[in-house]
């Protein structure tokens, strides 16, 4: 998995549905801790491995699985 704590604000991130996040802040001693900003502006949260919260604790399309390459 991704290692979510060398994230800065702002970082462009992929999820393994392919779509991408901003990085957008990290909020200390929780499960958690890593929040992301998808293209409605809606804030979600990840753990230090770039996953989502889903009760069956198998992959999910909206884990972080990297940096998102930038077009130029």
């Amino acid at each position: 998995m991704f290692d979510m704590r060398q994230c800065n604000n702002g970082d462009r991130l992929l999820m393994r549905s392919g779509k991408t996040v901003t990085y957008y802040g990290l909020v200390e001693f929780e499960r958690f801790p890593h929040l992301v900003l998808d293209e409605h502006f809606c804030v979600s949260s990840r753990t230090d491995d770039g996953a989502v919260f889903h009760k069956d604790d198998l992959d999910d399309g909206d884990d972080i699985i990297g940096r998102a390459v930038e077009e130029k």
